[in-house]
């Protein structure tokens, strides 16, 4: 009896050393509390697994060291810890020498004392990754694994309990025990085990190792073969699904499709002109596929004979560009709703100068059909489409609503391109407000492939510049004009007219000093490029720099050479000048001859320039080399002049009275 007694003390004391221990913990104002015995003290702390050390409050460590629970020689350091508000707090060291939770004892636990009476107590990883294995369910918390206690020997678990077991495993992260217990239940072929198995090794390709030699491909073929609806069910969802098994690929796409599981001819197609690099092998299957009216089959052939398409990454050797071909493979996989071929047959249709009419309104119906069923690149198309007019009536309304049904998909660069769009329509309809969000959110460039249409930029230095949907603020306009001719510049992006505008206006803004300190050499850097593009206005405003020496070293002879430029576009202001700079000789040029020439053309170009009008009276008044002095011509211009409104002429005709 003795020794039957000793036996079941020492089972009693097996049990209990392998069984878990648990705590239960307490919801205090939403977070739980673990109950810990610090140095004899009993506190509770929030279990906390972002922390990085244990944190106890000023007024505990001051109420432990009065009470004898620290001593002096416990406070052992100063660290510098980072608060929420970004800001940075010196906080004092302590040495916890024994905390006590349940059964476990940690010992000489680095704490942080927090300079807040009101701090909570946090137990942080210094002391939790000493706590061994543990995990929380609910308000309890364990330690050990979620899976002792589970019978996990799978010689002992029975075929029909296996696949139960395994998932139960697979919920602990046991994934070699849920293995081992889904390949004994597949041991005997039961299709649903291989599909519950298969199931798995989909959902956790992240986590098994060589999960290729894992997946059940054999018994994946075999019960699809003989009709298991739901794996040929998990093969529709899965079709790319042996491409991951090189070894046996071809041989299993080949026994299924031969089975009559046509949906898979595209991927067995993929599968050997990528995997094997077999293209004589996947152009059998694509046209396979497509003589069973498989729409992404009929797509992809119309899509290798498509000229247009970037076929990146395939073989153009497979077959030879065909533009007719390509249309007739779209146009059967059209028929079954595919909208990648509704697009890129809209594009073929609309390519080339074989286009008529009949073939732009087919291509339009497309498009309207893809857009219609969400295709971006389509809607992208008719909102561009119609308002560029490229192949349409140009249709404002048409392109709006295309651009407003594109945006509304929220697609990176497609939201974007939309956005940009809705903007400039906005924009050009004068609807400020309503634009200048669109137009901002487009120029933030998130998300694109490729850059905003530089155009935006030009829009919103305007916006800002004029108070158009938003403040007048002269320095974002300066920053927008300016993005607009680094993107002219480096990218040739927006067009030469536009650019020659910004050129002036920020010309102009460093001239009077609008958002950017006054500069006048930058001013004429940006007047300078506007002119080298033959803009009057600019070539005399840099005729004047030259002239004055604002901005740029005084140059005469550069100053009649750009204000000759203008003269030659008809502009009158620039003969007068001429003519001013060759009748004064402090200008260093003086030919009256020159100047009465360039005067006469300034009146040829406008008959009502009163200046050249009383200048020339001057001129013929006084006389001067090569010019004889004449009483009647001067009084006729001085009276002409006058005529035109002229102050000073209207004084001078009096004395010709």
């Amino acid at each position: 009896m003795k020794h039957y007694c000793i036996l079941f003390f020492i089972m009693l004391i097996s049990l209990f050393s392998t069984a878990q221990e648990t705590i239960t913990m307490r919801n205090e104002n939403g977070v739980y509390t673990v109950p810990c015995t610090v140095n004899g003290l009993k506190l509770r702390f929030i279990f906390d697994t972002g922390a990085a050390d244990v944190s106890i409050s000023a007024t505990e460590a001051l109420f432990m060291l009065k009470n004898e629970y620290l001593t002096e020689e416990d406070f052992i350091d100063k660290a510098s810890y980072t608060l929420a508000d970004g800001t940075i707090q010196e906080n004092t060291i302590i040495n916890l020498k024994e905390i006590k939770i349940g059964t476990k004892t940690l010992n000489n636990i680095r704490a942080c004392v927090v300079n807040n009476i009101s701090a909570p107590l946090l137990l942080g990883q210094s002391a939790i990754k000493v706590l061994g294995a543990w995990y929380i369910d609910g308000d309890k918390l364990f330690f050990g694994t979620k899976t002792e206690g589970i019978n996990s020997s799978v010689e002992n678990t029975p075929i029909n309990k296996c696949v139960e077991e395994a998932k139960k495993f697979e919920s602990y992260g046991e994934y070699d025990t849920a293995i081992a217990l889904f390949q004994k239940a597949c041991s005997v072929e039961n299709y649903q085990h291989i599909y519950e198995f298969a199931l798995f090794c989909d959902r956790n390709k992240t986590n098994i190792k060589k999960y290729q030699e894992i997946m059940p491909y054999e018994g994946i073929c075999k019960a699809a073969v003989n009709n298991h609806q739901p794996m040929v069910e998990f093969l529709k969802s899965n079709p790319s699904i042996f491409k991951d098994n090189p070894k046996n690929g071809l041989r299993h796409y080949s026994m299924l499709i031969e089975s009559g599981l046509w949906f898979l001819c595209y991927n067995a197609y993929q599968f050997c002109a990528y995997k094997l690099e077999d293209t004589n092998k996947a152009l059998d299957f694509l046209i396979k596929g497509a003589e069973h009216n498989e729409k992404d089959c009929l797509y992809l052939l119309g899509y290798l004979y498509d000229p247009l398409c970037m076929k990146i990454g395939i073989n153009e050797d497979i077959v030879k560009e065909d533009k007719q071909s390509a249309v007739q493979w779209y146009k059967k996989a059209i028929a079954l709703g595919h909208t990648d071929a509704m697009f890129h047959c809209a594009n073929l249709l609309l390519d080339g100068d074989d286009k008529t009419n009949q073939s732009v309104d087919l291509a339009l119906t497309y498009l309207v059909r893809a857009g219609n069923l969400g295709h971006s690149d389509a809607m992208e198309t008719l909102m561009n489409e119609y308002y560029f007019g490229y192949n349409s009536q140009r249709s404002v309304e048409k392109a709006l609503y295309w651009a407003n049904k594109l945006y509304k998909i929220s697609e990176s660069v497609h939201y974007l391109q939309a956005s940009a769009l809705i903007g400039i329509i906005y924009y050009e309809q004068k609807k400020y407000d309503e634009a200048f969000p669109y137009l901002k959110t487009a120029s933030e460039r998130i998300d694109w492939k490729n850059p905003p249409p530089s155009y935006i930029y030009l829009l919103l230095g305007e916006s800002y510049y004029f108070g158009d949907g938003v403040n007048v603020d002269y320095k974002s306009a300066v920053q927008y004009y300016t993005t607009y001719i680094k993107e002219f510049e480096e990218s040739n992006s927006g067009t030469e007219s536009d650019a020659i505008y910004v050129y002036k206006k920020l010309g102009l803004m460093y001239e009077n000093g609008l958002g950017v300190a006054q500069n006048n050499s930058n001013s004429f850097k940006f007047y300078r490029k506007a002119a080298n593009f033959g803009d009057k206005n600019a070539e005399k405003m840099v005729a004047y720099a030259y002239l004055y020496g604002e901005g740029i070293e005084r140059n005469i002879d550069n100053a009649i050479f750009w204000y000759n430029r203008a003269a030659q576009q008809n502009d009158a202001s620039s003969w007068y000048t001429l003519g001013i700079i060759y009748s004064l000789e402090s200008f260093g040029n003086y030919d009256m001859l020159k100047a009465v020439s360039c005067l006469e053309k300034a009146i040829e170009c406008d008959k009502e320039h009163s200046d050249s009008y009383y200048e020339l009276g001057r001129i013929y008044e006084t006389g001067g080399e090569g010019i004889s002095r004449s009483y009647m011509k001067a009084g006729s211009y001085y009276k002409k002049a006058a005529e035109l409104g002229h102050e000073k002429a209207k004084e001078k005709i009096k004395e010709f009275e």
